[in-house]
Formats: C-alpha cells, structure tokens, sequence
C-alpha cells in the first residue's frame, strides 16, 4: 500500500475512500452498506462523510438530530449502529448551504478527521465528495495507506466522469480494490421482469479498461432508498435481502484485497530493513 509520509492517524488500520467522478450514483449510500457489512464480519468500522457541501450519512444512518461532543479539543464520534460516525452535518443546522472555498472547506474535512477519537478502526470508510476538486485533492493526497473504491452507473455521462476518478487515482498511486456498479438493474415487483435502467455492463467496461476487479453490481431497490432517506437500516442489515447478501460478498472482497496489500506492504518494509523477504526464506533455508 501506498503510504504519503503524512500525520499518522490514530487507531486507523485501514482507510477506504469511494469515489465518484459525479453526484447522483449513490456513492453515500454505498458507503453506508459497505460500512454496516464490514461490521457484520466483526470489525470495527468508522465511517466519515467527506462531503462537506452535501452532507447526507447522518440522514441515511438516520443519526441527524445527534451532536458530537467535544472533549479537549477532541471530537468523540456518533456511535450508531455498530459505527463510529462523523460529518460536518453534525455541527451546521440541516438546511444551512456550507459556502466555504476550497481551502476552508479543506482544513474543516482535516479537523474532522484528525481530531475525532476513533477507536480501534479495523476499517475507516470515507464517503468523498463526487469529483476531483480541492477537497478530493486535499484529503487523498495527505493521507496515509489510503486505498480506493470506484462508484458508478452504466450511463456514459457517468463513466466519462469516472474515468476522471480512475486517472486522479492512479495520479496519486493510490490503490483502487475494486469497481462497484450501482443501479445495475430494476426488477419489477409486479411481473418480475429485470430492466437495466442505466445501459449496462458499464463496472464490467471500467473495470476491464483499468484492471480492477469488479467488486459487485447493485440492482436499484426502492425499499432500501425509501428506508434509507427516512434513517431506517433494517433493509442493509436483513442478511436474506438480496442486495444484503451482495455487499456482504462485497465486504469479504475487500477484507481479502486489504489482507494481501497490508501483507505485500509489510514484505516490502522488512526488505528495506535488510531482512529476508518471506518469499525469498525456502531459498535461504535450502542452502
């Protein structure tokens, strides 16, 4: 993993950001899913709504009337849901537009995620705001062992802007664990008919154009946005719903991407120390 000699964080093991090229494909509630998945395998999961403008993971955790408390200069995060939350959502009123330029707005995502108490976060899941502008730049340059997840749709608008994403990301050697499409398909609840709203096969075209795995496709469910805009997560916690079991699936990729790249980093540490690297001990022993 690629690590940018900045500030540790803390009680952080693993930093994913997911990204998008634009608004609109779902990346927040993804970020939700992926982060109640994870804890589902017993980890444990901080998420952090990097979207300063648009913030929207306090309403779909249905935590939005909470409020951090601040303790030394520190911010204690939300516990919700098995999760460890915050969001600049939590300290502006719910209808106030952020009008901050890019540096401001910066400095404020930095403070948020450097001053909060997390506690032993096996996964910190960062919901980063569409596009490639001074925040994006700002956070995932400065950040240590971040690694990445692409969020798009079928529709050519989108994967034109996702290309964006693709390339910022590999501008800054930031690893990238996977292609998640959202909104695949519709199923009609009445004659059960699939429809692919938004074209298809576009993860499985962006995927291919970069090497990246595809890590799922995610069929468009009113049930679970419906829930989600009201804070309600029963729907992402049902282990029989379908789209449950697919982020679960989900979830085991990412634990799997992360164990191999946190192994490859640590061969690659001991190497620069002078050691044997592992694959290189049968060799050694033989002689």
């Amino acid at each position: 993993m690629v690590s940018n000699n900045i500030k540790k964080l803390d009680n952080v093991k693993n930093i994913i950001a997911i990204v998008s090229g634009k608004g609109g494909v779902g990346k927040s509630t993804i970020s939700v899913n992926i982060a109640l998945a994870l804890t589902k395998l017993g980890a444990n999961v901080g998420i952090l709504d990097a979207d300063i403008y648009g913030p929207s993971i306090p309403l779909l955790l249905g935590v939005k009337d909470s409020k951090n408390i601040l303790d030394n200069n520190k911010i204690n995060p939300i516990q919700a849901h098995g999760l460890q939350i915050n969001s600049i959502g939590f300290f502006i009123d719910e209808e106030s537009p952020v009008m901050w330029r890019g540096p401001m707005a910066s400095k404020c995502l930095e403070q948020l995620l450097y001053l909060t108490t997390w506690q032993n976060i096996d996964y910190l899941i960062l919901d980063m705001p569409p596009g490639t502008g001074d925040i994006s730049i700002s956070l995932i340059s400065a950040l240590p062992k971040v690694t990445s997840i692409i969020i798009t749709t079928s529709q050519n608008i989108a994967l034109s802007d996702v290309n964006k994403s693709m390339l910022m990301m590999k501008k800054f050697n930031i690893p990238m664990l996977g292609v998640i499409e959202n909104m695949s398909n519709f199923k009609c609840a009445y004659c059960g008919n699939s429809e692919n709203i938004f074209s298809k096969n576009g993860g499985q075209f962006i995927s291919k154009k970069y090497n990246v795995d595809l890590l799922g496709n995610i069929p468009f469910s009113i049930e679970m946005m419906k829930n989600l805009d009201n804070g309600i997560i029963e729907s992402c916690n049902n282990v029989d719903n379908e789209i449950s079991s697919i982020f679960l699936n989900i979830a085991k990729k990412i634990v799997n991407k992360l164990s191999i790249l946190n192994n490859l980093e640590q061969e690659k540490n001991h190497s620069k120390e002078g050691k044997i690297p592992i694959f290189f001990k049968k060799m050694y022993k033989s002689k």
